[in-house]
C-alpha cells in the first residue's frame, strides 16, 4: 500500500503545527529520552519501541506457533539496562576469549557456539569444570536435576564431553532451526515454563533479565516462587543481542557467513513480523537467501561490500 502523505501547504504560506500535535510530539521526546537515560538500544529501533509487550496468556502445552510472535515482538523491543552493561560486557569478552571452545563442541553436535556459551554462562557461570547440565563440579555425575549425568564414563569428566551429553540430553543437537523466535522458545523450554504458565505476568528472566521485559519475580528454588525477589544474573537474549552488537553474529551454516539479527529498516521489522526470516540481502559474495515465505532479503551480510 502505497503511503499516504500530507499535502503541502500552499506556496507563501509556513504550515503550523496544532497545539495538540506539538504536546505530543514533546511527550513522545520526552519518553525516549528517559527511557534511552535507563537503557541502551540499538539506534535504528528507537521508532519501533513501544515500551510494553502484552504477555501471551499461559498454556498447559507450550507450541512454538502459539509464541512465536511474541518472541518477535519481545526481540524487537528489547533494550538493554545501562547500569547492567558492564557486567554484561564481561561476560562476553569471556565467551568470545573461549569461543575455539564453543565451536570444537559445535562441530560434534551441530548446536550454534553462540548458543553453548549463552547456556554455559547461565548454568555453570562461564566455568570449564563444570557441568552445562547444572553446574554441578565435572569431577563426580550430576546431583541436581539432571541427576546421575552422564550415564557412561568416569570422572572427572571433560567439560568438552559434558557439553556433548547436556545438549544431547536436551535434544538440542537435533534442533535445525536457530531463528531468533525459536532459540528463545528453546532456552524457555530449557529453564522451565513455569513463568509462562503459572506467573504469566513476569517474562522469564533466563531470557530477559538485565532487560527492559524484566524486573522482579522468580524462582527461588524448585517450586519456591518470590514476587520481590530480583534475577543476578543476564539473560540468553540478552547476551545474544550483546554479542550482536560486539561484532559476532550468528553463523549460517549454509555458507559460513555470519550474519547479523539486526533490523535495518521499519519495513523489514514489518516483514518479520510477517512470518518472514532475517535474512542477508546478498550484498557480498556470500550466496543470497530470501525468505521463504514472501521472497524479501531484509538484512544485509557484515562481510564487506566489493
Amino acid at each position: 500500500m502505497a503511503r499516504k502523505t500530507k499535502a503541502p501547504a500552499s506556496e507563501g504560506t509556513k504550515a503550523t503545527p496544532s497545539p495538540d500535535t506539538e504536546d505530543a510530539s514533546v511527550a513522545v521526546r520526552r519518553e525516549h529520552e528517559q527511557f534511552g537515560a535507563e537503557f541502551h538500544f540499538t539506534s535504528a529501533d528507537a521508532d519501533f519501541h513501544s515500551f510494553n509487550t502484552n504477555a501471551v496468556a499461559a498454556r498447559s502445552t507450550i507450541n512454538f506457533p502459539d509464541v512465536k510472535d511474541e518472541y518477535t515482538g519481545l526481540w524487537a523491543e528489547m533494550a538493554i539496562r545501562r547500569e547492567k552493561l558492564p557486567e554484561i560486557d564481561g561476560i562476553v569478552r569471556r565467551i568470545v576469549q573461549h569461543k575455539d571452545r564453543y565451536q570444537a563442541v559445535e562441530r560434534l553436535t551441530n548446536v550454534p557456539w553462540y548458543v553453548i556459551a549463552v547456556l554455559h554462562s547461565l548454568e555453570a557461570s562461564g566455568r570449564f569444570d563444570r557441568h552445562l547440565h547444572n553446574g554441578d563440579p565435572l569431577t563426580a555425575r550430576t546431583v541436581q536435576v539432571p541427576a546421575g549425568r552422564p550415564r557412561s564414563g568416569t570422572p572427572p569428566f571433560t567439560w568438552e564431553q559434558i557439553a556433548v551429553d547436556a545438549l544431547d540430553y536436551d535434544g538440542l543437537s537435533h534442533v535445525t532451526d536457530w531463528s531468533i523466535e525459536h532459540m528463545a522458545y528453546l532456552f524457555e523450554g530449557f529453564n522451565g515454563w513455569g513463568y509462562r504458565r503459572f506467573h504469566p505476568h513476569v517474562k522469564s528472566p533466563y531470557l530477559w533479565s538485565y532487560s527492559n521485559h524484566y524486573t522482579k519475580g522468580k524462582y527461588v528454588a524448585a517450586g519456591r516462587w518470590s514476587e520481590t525477589a530480583v534475577s543476578r544474573q543476564s539473560g540468553t537474549m540478552v547476551l545474544l543481542k550483546r554479542l550482536e552488537e560486539g561484532g559476532h553474529p550468528p553463523r549460517d551454516p549454509a555458507d559460513g557467513c555470519e550474519r547479523s539479527w539486526t533490523r535495518t529498516t521499519r519495513a523489514a521489522r514489518g516483514n518479520r513480523a510477517r512470518g518472514g526470516r532475517y535474512l542477508p540481502a546478498g550484498a557480498c559474495t556470500c550466496r543470497p537467501r530470501r525468505s521463504s515465505r514472501c521472497g524479501a532479503a531484509i538484512l544485509a551480510c557484515h562481510h564487506p561490500v566489493d
